[in-house]
């Protein structure tokens, strides 16, 4: 918008005549809203991260005085970003859902995204019972309008797109709505070649087919995803995301790398903390840390290891490489307090060599450091895969931990075993793959627990 545009608008929200000093501030002001929109779009693109909800909520509330159409898209924009990073079941979702509730209505008729908005916001702040209807009335608009492939309605569904398809159609269990909307959002995003917008219908697409059991249809919609983020710059989609929008609720334990004794124990915290039954996924030496924090645990329903070291009771990691040894060993560099780093020149073609080269650049840039010390450390305890169902998945490309290892654990363990043609890194370059077996894994233990809640 330009300065004639932004007067034009001023003209429209404030009739009659005013001092000319007094319309110039007017419209830097309003120029300062539309680019704080802009900078918060920008952040979310770039990261895709919990920083842009807060942004986007200041932007609309700073354009309710110019734009009130705007100002609700804004909002709209807003709770999507809050969904799509996970936080609108907590604190800060409750807040932006009462901010947009607040926001001044819209116009008459209303659009789809005014009923989206009003219903996302009842729903969230007032319950599920109170949404069910005004959501029903939204989703109804937004598939009576998605078909005419009019500009107007390519703009609203590229608004509605994060909130629409995912997760408010599955909400209301209306998986027509579901389809419809997350086809569209793909169509119309392809026909316009809005690469910004299209990972994320791709990714919502990718889920409808993960919904619907068409595994190898969903992650090629989430390699295509990736692709285009590469080329973009953009976040990619890994397995988090898909797992909250299945309705799983998923904790990332921070290790502190410290010692064996330590991130077995802080693991142990955060599965205690755990409200219902868990399924316990670790990667690399994550799997390590989980067969010791896991074991005893009447929480852990089922264990999944993603190209993971399993050992035994008192069965130090260290002898197994060197009896499987991979290209990784040349590749480690110790710092002169014993910890280990991955020599970052090597890092890409060692550790995640199907990844874009950015994303593996950042890897590289945020590795945290290995103690030493724990390629010689003993479990002490029985090994949580002798008493808890496993899965394993074997990265048939892995350099890191060599595939004849992983093999090796996963017949030992009896475990459920995939096999991906993937890096050490499958969670990042398969996601959907990924997620079939967390899922096939969560289900197996719910099934058979007769437990509902997921976790």
């Amino acid at each position: 918008m330009n300065d004639s545009d932004a007067r034009a608008l001023l003209d429209s929200v404030v009739p009659g005549r005013l001092d000319e000093r007094v319309r110039d501030r007017i419209v830097v002001e309003l120029q300062r809203a539309r680019m704080a929109r802009l900078r918060a779009h920008i952040v979310f693109a770039r990261s895709r991260g919990s920083d842009a909800p807060p942004l986007l909520l200041d932007a609309a509330k700073r354009l309710e005085a110019f734009d009130v159409g705007l100002a609700r898209d804004t909002y709209l924009e807003a709770l999507g970003a809050t969904i799509f990073v996970g936080r609108l079941g907590g604190p800060g979702g409750a807040r932006a859902a009462e901010a947009a509730r607040a926001a001044p209505p819209g116009p008459e008729p209303p659009r789809p995204t005014d009923l989206l908005l009003d219903g996302v916001a009842t729903r969230f702040a007032d319950g599920y019972v109170a949404g069910v209807e005004p959501l029903r009335r939204a989703l109804l608009s937004l598939r009576e309008q998605a078909g005419r492939n009019q500009g107007g309605v390519i703009r609203w569904l590229w608004t509605a797109c994060p909130v629409a398809p995912e997760p408010m159609a599955p909400d209301l269990w209306d998986d027509e709505a579901w389809h419809e909307l997350a086809t569209a959002a793909v169509r119309l995003t392809r026909d316009a070649g809005a690469l910004a917008t299209l990972p994320i219908a791709l990714s919502y697409r990718a889920a409808v087919h993960v919904h619907e059991g068409e595994f190898d249809a969903a992650s090629a919609l989430i390699q295509e995803a990736d692709a285009i983020t590469e080329a973009t710059g953009n976040a990619p989609q890994h397995v988090i995301p898909l797992l909250e929008r299945d309705g799983y609720t998923v904790t990332a334990v921070q290790n502190p790398l410290t010692s064996v004794a330590d991130d077995i124990a802080t693991t142990k915290r955060v599965i205690d903390a755990q409200p219902g039954p868990v399924v316990v996924v670790g990667h690399s030496y994550g799997g390590l840390v989980i067969t010791g924090a896991a074991s005893g645990s009447s929480k852990v329903k089922a264990l999944v290891y993603v190209s993971a070291f399993a050992p035994d009771t008192a069965e130090p990691i260290g002898p197994l490489l060197e009896k499987y040894p991979s290209p990784s060993g040349a590749a480690l560099r110790p710092d002169a307090a014993g910890f280990f780093y991955i020599d970052r020149a090597m890092f890409q073609d060692i550790f995640a060599k199907d990844v874009g080269a950015e994303e593996a650049a950042v890897m590289a840039a945020t590795q945290k450091p290995l103690a030493g010390a724990s390629f010689a450390a003993l479990l002490t305890e029985p090994p949580a895969w002798k008493t808890i169902r496993s899965w394993f998945i074997v990265a048939q490309n892995d350099r890191v931990i060599h595939p004849d290892l992983e093999r090796f654990f996963a017949r030992r363990m009896g475990a459920t075993t995939t096999e991906i043609a993937s890096s050490h890194v499958p969670f990042i370059s398969h996601p959907a793959e990924v997620v079939k077996v967390i899922e096939q894994a969560a289900t197996a233990e719910v099934t058979a627990a007769g437990i509902t809640d997921k976790h």
